[in-house]
């Protein structure tokens, strides 16, 4: 599959399982293992925590989710104000799940929250 999808929403948990949907489709496109997309549904839910949590004025979220050659790139964003980050980010729960589960995980710095990570599809490998 080439090209990028982007889908943007309210920033409200009763959206998010529209943003687990699609990435969900997306890796069982790339022929993702049934526990990877699972992983994917998860590493969504938490993006998106991180972001909200990070800058609560946020109204919107969007996903956009990048095809590479056997991986995604999924980067979760809101349109709030910058964040400030705090120190301890990557000793969070959240944090942990989110590398525990991605290959690359990392917090974006372009005056949008934003959190950027990528899975590979060891299947492709």
């Amino acid at each position: 599959m080439t090209g990028d999808i982007k889908v943007s929403l309210p920033a409200q948990p009763e959206f998010l399982h529209i943003l687990r949907s699609v990435v969900a489709s997306a890796a069982a496109s790339q022929d993702f293992t049934i526990d990877a997309i699972d992983d994917l549904r998860l590493v969504v839910d938490e993006a998106c925590g991180q972001v909200l949590e990070l800058s609560p004025d946020s109204a919107v979220l969007t996903l956009n989710i990048g095809f590479g050659k056997g991986s995604l790139e999924l980067t979760v964003s809101g349109d709030g104000s910058p964040p400030a980050v705090p120190e301890n980010l990557q000793d969070s729960m959240a944090w942990t799940i989110l590398s525990a589960l991605s290959d690359s995980v990392s917090l974006q710095d372009g005056g949008r929250p934003s959190v950027k990570l990528t899975k590979s599809n060891r299947r492709a490998l």
